[in-house]
């Protein structure tokens, strides 16, 4: 049978595979972790780092612009307004019990002797302390993770809409060849073209044969790789033809579904 094929294992397989990601510099301190959501930054507890990055709503913007943290201990009391029809100042329920920002999101301090490195630079928040942020946003560990590994407090799966402005785990690029990508998805991590449609494989295939001839070729096209394209880690390349060449992921050639819509 052909079915989708995961880039990271499911919770019984990790021992047998984690997803490959790039080497990128990283201040002392900070290292990466295999989670759910794929590779995480994680500090020297092991701790998943979150960004927030800003969300365009109806009436406005949530969550942080780059280099300007927002989240601090003030407690909100009232709504701000920014999903119509609902006006702001509206009371808030249970605020006996609401907490600050930073009681739920500790932010990622730097030391005074801190030095920037890649795309790990350092800001300032409003009363003078030092943050870690990557990419120009500021970087939160959430009090819902618990240990290593886990990252609970948010998520990298995409949401339209009315959604509000979500905390998103920060980690290194996945490795893969170009022309793919790899998705957060309900059912974890999954390998996708560049062009987000999703890659299959086939339970006949292995990394030197093909049992997908003929009529199966009709719904399901195989992922063809570029002249130039060389076999890297966990990808090799199988000639299904002479001068045609199909990526292999693990062990399976790659291929699409003609049906998929999007």
């Amino acid at each position: 049978m052909l079915g989708l094929l995961p880039a990271l294992a499911s919770a019984a397989d990790e021992r047998l595979y984690t997803e490959a990601y790039r080497n990128v510099p990283m201040p002392a301190g900070f290292r990466v972790e295999a989670t759910p959501e794929g590779p995480v930054f994680a500090n020297t507890n092991g701790m998943t780092l979150y960004k927030w990055p800003q969300h365009k709503l109806r009436n406005g913007y949530s969550g942080e612009s780059p280099s300007n943290p927002a989240c601090y201990d003030d407690v909100l009391t009232v709504t701000a307004g920014l999903m119509s029809p609902y006006p702001p100042g509206i009371k808030l329920p249970e605020l006996d019990k609401r907490k600050g920002c930073t009681d739920l999101w500790h932010p990622v301090f730097a030391a005074a002797d801190a030095e920037e490195v890649g795309e790990w630079t350092i800001v300032e928040r409003r009363d003078g302390a030092l943050q870690w942020a990557y990419e120009e946003q500021p970087l939160y560990t959430s009090i819902k993770d618990s240990q290593p590994g886990d990252a609970v407090g948010g998520t990298r799966r995409s949401f339209g809409g009315d959604s509000p402005a979500k905390r998103v785990p920060v980690g290194p690029p996945s490795l893969h060849p170009p022309g793919f990508s790899i998705r957060s998805t309900f059912n974890g991590r999954m390998l996708a073209t560049d062009r987000s449609a999703s890659v299959y494989s086939f339970d006949g295939d292995t990394a030197t044969s093909t049992a997908c001839e003929g009529a199966c070729l009709t719904n399901w096209e195989p992922v063809v790789a570029p002249s130039l394209a060389r076999e890297q880690g966990e990808w090799s390349l199988f000639e299904r033809s002479p001068g045609v060449r199909q990526w292999v992921f693990r062990g399976k050639p790659l291929y699409t579904y003609a049906l998929d819509a999007g």
